[in-house]
């Protein structure tokens, strides 16, 4: 579909609306000078609103961090998600309440983004891998890790969540489930 427009001081400003959902979409720009000598220019453009799927964590691992116990252990991920996608990840310890209404307890430890606090990032490879191994250092107690992937349109997936056991004697982390939210 073709429209003029007029330039005013050089300038034209002309809405396009891009139908079709996601996708390639590519506008041609066709302009004409004051001899009526023709100039064009091609422009394209990806659309894509969808989110990536929830990114899957496949192993956990833990080791010592230190030379004893006392020093807690690190914490290691593997994963796939979406191809060159970026994993946005957390990790924090779950406490128990006991006195409190089992509502009012979800309300409190319901999970938020994990980008609004400060995020532990990896990046998957052109086959959809990734990990990640977090920097500090988890004593003993169960811990929820929440991950997300962001595609290149930055665009977020729903969180997958898993809980880990950490054992700093004894036998090393304990996966117990994976859910996805």
């Amino acid at each position: 579909q073709e429209q003029r427009v007029s330039l005013v001081k050089g300038k034209a400003t002309l809405p396009i609306l891009l139908d079709g959902g996601d996708g390639e979409k590519c506008v041609t720009a066709v302009f004409y000078d004051i001899l009526d000598a023709k100039y064009q220019k091609k422009i394209c453009v990806e659309i894509d609103t969808t989110s990536p799927d929830a990114p899957v964590i496949t192993s956990t691992k833990s080791k010592l961090s230190g030379l004893n116990a006392q020093s807690g252990k690190l914490v290691s991920l593997k994963g796939t998600a979406e191809p060159h996608s970026t994993i946005i990840l957390s990790i924090k310890q779950k406490k128990e309440v006991a006195f409190m209404p089992l509502e009012f307890i979800k309300k409190i430890f319901a999970i938020t983004p994990v980008f609004a606090e400060a995020a532990n990032e990896t990046i998957a490879d052109s086959e959809g891998n990734w990990s990640y191994n977090f920097t500090d250092s988890y004593q003993e107690g169960t811990y929820e890790i929440v991950a997300y992937a962001k595609d290149g349109a930055t665009n977020i997936s729903q969180a997958t969540k898993k809980d880990i056991t950490i054992v700093v004697k004894g036998i090393d982390i304990a996966a117990k489930t994976v859910q996805e939210v």
